[in-house]
């Protein structure tokens, strides 16, 4: 931009000029690239009256979107004539925008060379601040399966570039104008989602009226938000002194060097959303649910649970789920009073605090479980996890055993609390439980016990 000035400082020629400055109120009806509703516009563009040929401006552009959301953009630049009817000129701009996830701040700059015979436009945006958003919801189970959703959203780099083609002269009481260019959305990376990475191309063709009515229809396609068709309508006005005649003050809405900046306006959003399957802790699988919410229905989710299933008992007013569960390796029981989380999500407790009452259980290989109240438990394998439960009568029976009590276990009761029989090894990390009764353990035999 400091070539600009440089070359215009010493050009010296001097012309008188009208006013230089305009406002325009416009409206954009439909959806554009990264946003789903049109917005009103009001556009001010401010110029020196001077008498240098260099034209430097502000603009400043205020959006009120049809849901109520708003964006704003801010912007100096430097036109300056090549030869008579030729005008280079560079911009730069802030722009912000409030979304519903997110409220990014970008920085724009852009090139133009506009001529009598044809106009070229370069634009590039960078967002920054508050530019990415990330949600995870809770999971709910549907059937046998749980899912839960994502959502992501992200602010989109841009470049685009424009050639437009005037019809008429541009002062002409009935000025038409056309132009089409292609753009790119640049690929971001959040929390495992990919957005944008794609081509895509823009076309609009205008019609302005007495220089003042303004009409325009936008087409633009690519593979994210597919195709979009907006129609523009703006009522553009001279600000200049009241004693300035008419055509005087009409120049601006028409001269070459005063012709209104063309970008994007409102920042690119992208917003995906994806369902994902709830994970199985112990298999890295999807999971899969058993759900116990009568008393007769535990022997039947024994007998119909597979491997790796997870058996989700619920409080059933706290009667007494009688007889004994057998668990198969690794399945997780798992109660309606403790929320489920598993890789970062997962479901709240239906019945919080409420623990199941269950009369026996068995834990074979790699098995868990957490929320209940158990009176017997027989430990049959090794890497068996028992968490958050209140426990009567423990026994370990096979040899190479492996317990973990791993948080705020009960274990009580007027006997011995553990067992190890036989040849049997155990090691129990007794973090924040309690024992009544007596001595928590006992050894038989051969065993081997390991406390912490």
């Amino acid at each position: 931009m400091a070539v600009f000035f440089t070359f215009a400082l010493t050009a010296g020629s001097l012309k008188e000029q009208s006013t230089m400055s305009r406002l325009s109120i416009k409206h954009r009806e439909q959806k554009g690239i990264g946003y789903e509703k049109g917005y009103s516009s009001g556009d001010l563009f401010l110029a020196p009256i001077w008498r240098h040929d260099f034209l430097p401006f502000a603009n400043l552009r205020f959006h009120v979107m049809n849901d109520g959301r708003f964006a704003f953009n801010g912007g100096l630049g430097l036109r300056c004539p090549m030869t008579d009817s030729c005008i280079f000129g560079l911009n730069g701009f802030y722009d912000y925008r409030s979304a519903d996830d997110l409220s990014p701040s970008q920085i724009g700059v852009g090139f133009e060379a506009l001529t009598d015979l044809f106009d070229i436009r370069l634009n590039g945006y960078v967002p920054f601040s508050d530019d990415t958003f990330f949600k995870r919801y809770p999971a709910y189970i549907h059937g046998q399966t749980a899912s839960y959703k994502e959502e992501a959203s992200a602010a989109l780099p841009v470049v685009n570039g424009e050639l437009g083609v005037p019809f008429f002269e541009r002062c002409n009481a009935f000025f038409l104008y056309a132009a089409a260019g292609p753009y790119y959305l640049f690929q971001r990376r959040t929390h495992g989602f990919s957005l944008g990475g794609s081509w895509g191309g823009e076309a609009r063709l205008s019609a302005t009226l007495s220089k003042i009515l303004q009409v325009e229809c936008a087409v633009t396609y690519d593979k994210i938000f597919q195709t979009t068709v907006q129609g523009m309508l703006a009522l553009r006005m001279p600000l200049g002194p009241r004693n300035l005649g008419r055509q005087g003050a009409n120049d601006v809405l028409c001269s070459l060097i005063t012709q209104p900046i063309v970008r994007h306006e409102i920042i690119p959003i992208q917003d995906p959303e994806r369902n994902m399957p709830l994970l199985n802790p112990l298999t890295g699988k999807p999971a899969h649910f058993v759900i116990v919410n009568k008393v007769q229905d535990l022997k039947r989710a024994e007998v119909e649970s597979k491997e790796g299933d997870i058996l989700y008992v619920d409080y059933n007013d706290g009667d007494l789920y009688s007889g004994t569960l057998t668990l198969k390796p690794k399945q997780i029981l798992h109660s309606s009073a403790l929320p489920f989380i598993s890789g970062g999500s997962g479901f709240l407790a239906s019945s919080p605090n409420q623990f199941p009452h269950i009369e026996s259980v068995i834990f074979a290989d790699n098995t868990q479980a957490a929320g209940f109240n158990i009176k017997n438990v027989t430990f049959k394998g090794k890497n068996v996890v028992l968490a958050f439960s209140e426990i009567e009568n423990v026994v370990v029976t096979d040899a190479q055993a492996d317990v973990s009590f791993t948080a705020q276990n009960s274990v009580f009761n007027s006997g011995l609390d553990l067992k190890i029989h036989d040849e049997a090894t155990m090691t129990a990390q007794m973090i924040h439980c309690r024992a009544k009764g007596s001595a928590c353990f006992e050894c038989f035999d051969q065993a081997s016990c390991d406390v912490r």
